[in-house]
């Protein structure tokens, strides 16, 4: 998201560290703090109910970035999935 994101004020964003960018901002930072404050004092929604996967290497697999689990995904037609 644009507004969210460090690089746009100027800043830039390594390992989960925000360091002072060589770039000029897009945004103004006094905006870009105004707007993120309000971000992190919303609610955020409900997440969605984990469903069983019925894949050999459910569970298994991470991403070696995020470190979420990977999932198997799967398109229908007819009754048919093809994964």
């Amino acid at each position: 998201m644009l507004l969210s994101n460090a690089t746009y004020r100027g800043k830039v964003n390594y390992r989960d560290v925000v360091y002072q960018g060589e770039h000029k901002a897009i945004i103004e930072p006094a905006l870009w703090d105004d707007i993120n404050q309000d971000f992190t004092t919303r609610p955020k929604p409900p997440e969605s109910p984990n469903v069983p996967q019925n894949a050999p290497l459910a569970g298994l697999l991470f991403c070696k970035q995020c470190r979420q689990p990977m999932m198997a995904t799967y398109s229908a037609r007819r009754q048919r999935r093809y994964r």
